[in-house]
This record gives structure tokens, C-alpha cells and sequence, in this order.
């Protein structure tokens, strides 16, 4: 006779999956790996990730959309995955535009939101997954860019290898600040043409989401630009991202 034994479950399936997930990470502690980029260098944390360090891109894993930050802390957040044609609220949508209520950093009133883009990428050595994420200009414009390549290559031959990319650095035309320096992912091939298994793709997915939850503050990455400034910068990138590619 067999002696294992069968445990079952007395709770059924919470009708909300979604509420499930936030009350796991509400209850958990995750220290993500974070990768940014400031002054012209990528780091984790304090750790500097040197230039030329190549990665598989998840591109379609790309997350956007707003965060709210109060005491340094995420308050909520309203994001959603690109390829589910997410469309994010626009600022004023969200309520808290009264300046005065704002925390202050510097001497200067933050705006609690900030919108952010956050990119998996899985290094391509060790197959560690860290968690780009930006809210700058430049940050924005490098994972929009290579993003791109991989949906226009989908289109064009129904392939879902992921992108390899190598980390760089390149520079933005402003008109009031010059050259300023912005993140550059350098395609520099395409990972085996075998689909992505489902368990990866789910790995990635998981680290956005634990990501999306311990974010830090956003840190000025680069000088302030006006929307207009912004907006032709990058229609000229994404208008010129194929002399990027190596092919």
C-alpha cells in the first residue's frame, strides 16, 4: 500500500490572479537586479557593468507606463507590457498636480509620477536577467530603438529570435544643451532561431513585475528638455536606427 500522501487545497482559485500577484510582492522582499545608467556609465546598484557587456534582449517584454513615488518609496503603479498594446494615462490624468503638495529634493518640487520604460536583459555568460529601467530621454530612445528592430525583423520574417545586444554609449543633439550622452544598445545578432521557451519568457516577465514594485526614485540623467526638443529628438534617432545596425 502506498504511504504518500495527498494534500488538497481547501481555498479555490482567487477570481482575481492580478490582486493574487500584488499580495504575493506586497509580502515578499525581491532585490532585482536594477540596471541604469548615469553619467555615461551602466551600473547595478554601485557596481559599474562595463561597456561592450552583451545581453539577450526580451524586447518583448518591454514595460512602460507611470510610477508614483512617495517618501522614496513606490506607491503605485499604472504600467503595462508594450506588446499588449498598453496605452499609458497621460500625466494629467493621474491627479496629484497641485505643486505645493509635492516632496522636495534639492530645494526643487518632484513630481510624484515619473513614467518609465523597464527592459529585461538576460546576460548572455552567466543568464542572469536584469531589469533596465529609465525615465529619461535617452533611456527611453535606446529601448525604443532596438525594440523596433526586433518588431519590424518579426514582421519582415516571422522570426522570434531575440536580439543580442552589446552596451554603449552614444550621444543626442540637443539645441540648449549640445551633445549629451544616452544609452546605446548596439545589435550585434540574433540569438538562435528556436523560439523562446515559454519558462524564459516567464522568468522575465516576473523579474518586470518584482522590478516594477522596489524601483528607486528616478536621479536626473540628463538635462531637462522641453517637449517640442523632445519630440524631435526622437523622430531623428528612430528615423536614423537602421544605420545603427551591423547589417
Amino acid at each position: 500500500m502506498s504511504n504518500s500522501v495527498v494534500v488538497q487545497s481547501r481555498n479555490s482559485l482567487p477570481a482575481n490572479v492580478q490582486e493574487e500577484a500584488d499580495a504575493l510582492l506586497a509580502a515578499t522582499q525581491v532585490h532585482e537586479k536594477l540596471l541604469k545608467f548615469k553619467k555615461g556609465k551602466f551600473f547595478v546598484m554601485d557596481d559599474e557593468v562595463a561597456l561592450g557587456t552583451e545581453f539577450i534582449c526580451h524586447a518583448l517584454q518591454l514595460t512602460l507606463g507611470w510610477v508614483k513615488f512617495v517618501a522614496n518609496k513606490v506607491a503605485e503603479r499604472k504600467m503595462g507590457r508594450a506588446a499588449d498594446r498598453f496605452v499609458p494615462a497621460e500625466r494629467d490624468e493621474l491627479g496629484d498636480l497641485d505643486k505645493s503638495e509635492w516632496e522636495y529634493r534639492d530645494g526643487e518640487a518632484v513630481d510624484p509620477w515619473s513614467y518609465q520604460h523597464l527592459l529585461p536583459l538576460e546576460h548572455i555568460e552567466t543568464g542572469e536577467v536584469y531589469i533596465f529601467t529609465t525615465s529619461s530621454i535617452g533611456g527611453k530612445i535606446a529601448t525604443e530603438v532596438v525594440v523596433q528592430e526586433y518588431a519590424k525583423r518579426l514582421k519582415r520574417t516571422g522570426a522570434r529570435a531575440l536580439p543580442i545586444i552589446r552596451l554603449g554609449v552614444t550621444e543626442m543633439k540637443s539645441k540648449k544643451y549640445g551633445d549629451v550622452k544616452r544609452p546605446h544598445f548596439e545589435i550585434t545578432g540574433w540569438e538562435n532561431e528556436t523560439p523562446v521557451s515559454p519558462s524564459r519568457a516567464c522568468l522575465a516577465r516576473e523579474r518586470v513585475v518584482a522590478a516594477a514594485r522596489d524601483i528607486t526614485p528616478p536621479h536626473q540623467e540628463e538635462p531637462k528638455f522641453g517637449d517640442a526638443e523632445i519630440e524631435a529628438m526622437q523622430a531623428d534617432v528612430l528615423r536614423h536606427a537602421d544605420k545603427d545596425l551591423p547589417f
